[in-house]
């Protein structure tokens, strides 16, 4: 047992590092316009990696001219998913060896997640960057990544009172809005409809319609590269996504210092209180330099270390009655 936990800690921890890289990746690949780098899946071009020529890929998709920089980032993207995918497999089978019922279970969910990213990741290229698989693909692998958080041991807290739960919720409630409005933006190309800050278009009200914002794009055999919304419509996301932002600040902050007063907590207090600050700092330095991708994908980032952050104080505050906490091993952190 004591070479069963060994091995899990070494694969969990690996396993963890892989799905922030993946992560990372994933927003690199979508904000370089690399997402139809490979206009097939899961080759590239009819091949297992980038074509050696333009004229070998022209020759398997005479429409689609190869670029390889941007195949290579999507193929890197896969073969990083892949390994992600055998991590969590070799998860799920720690677990079922071991006696943790509560690893079992998650490890089962995760299994099934990824196999679900995977088929995602195959209606992205197939499916031309439709929007909503887009977004789907993006909030699966935060999931994704929160699980497998969510298999490490948490301290406990005094904090199970009922106010804080509910206020927890809240801030898991516009979390999850200010990163949904984020993906939507993000997959319909609306991160520039508003260059100036704190006005948009030089006003503090633009036009924009919020019907637009919100209409599902229909179907079609054409790419969604670049996206097909009007400019109003993209003005609405951007806009939405704002307001929102100014919501999280105050339901997030306001969580956040509550949380100091619980003895233990001041750590996972101040990371949140770092990240939202940092992420707001971010957001508006994105606006007014036109988006640089290694910022923007540090953005994406930062989105997900918050919510690691809530979900290992969730685990702390929503903890069932009877659980015991194991300092000394990820595999034994529930009984």
């Amino acid at each position: 047992m004591e070479n069963l936990a060994q091995h899990w800690q070494r694969l969990y921890l690996a396993t963890l590092l892989l799905g922030l890289v993946v992560v990372c990746l994933g927003a690199w690949t979508r904000l370089a316009d690399a997402g139809l780098g490979c206009p097939d899946w899961p080759g590239c071009y009819g091949q297992i990696g980038v074509p050696d020529s333009e004229a070998e890929a022209l020759e398997a998709f005479p429409d689609a001219p190869l670029e390889p920089a941007k195949a290579l980032l999507e193929m890197v993207h896969r073969y990083a998913a892949g390994l992600l995918g055998l991590g969590i497999l070799g998860l799920f089978v720690l677990a079922r060896l071991g006696d943790n019922a509560r690893s079992k279970r998650i490890a089962a969910v995760l299994l099934i997640l990824v196999v679900i990213q995977a088929g995602l990741g195959a209606l992205t290229v197939t499916m031309r960057l439709f929007p909503p698989i887009v977004l789907a693909h993006l909030l699966l692998g935060f999931i994704t990544i929160a699980l497998l958080w969510s298999l490490r041991p948490a301290p406990h807290w005094n904090l199970r009172t009922g106010l804080f739960k509910t206020h927890l919720a809240f801030a898991w409630l516009f979390l999850v809005v200010q990163i949904v409005l984020g993906g939507w933006m993000s997959a319909n190309y609306a991160a520039l409809a508003c260059p100036d800050f704190p006005t948009c278009q030089g006003e503090w009200w633009p036009a924009m319609e919020l019907s637009e914002a919100l209409n599902m794009p229909l179907l079609s055999d054409t790419s969604y590269l670049g996206g097909r919304m009007d400019g109003e419509g993209r003005t609405a996301i951007h806009m939405a996504h704002r307001i929102n932002a100014i919501l999280v600040l105050g339901v997030l902050l306001s969580f956040f210092l509550r949380l100091q007063r619980a003895p233990g907590a001041g750590i996972a207090s101040m990371t949140g209180i770092c990240l939202l600050g940092g992420q707001l700092l971010l957001g508006i330095i994105l606006v007014l330099i036109g988006i640089p991708l290694l910022l923007a994908v540090f953005h994406n980032l930062i989105a997900l270390l918050l919510v690691i952050n809530l979900t290992h104080i969730s685990m702390i505050v929503w903890r069932r009655p009877d659980v015991t906490y194991n300092p000394n091993s990820l595999a034994q952190n529930y009984r």
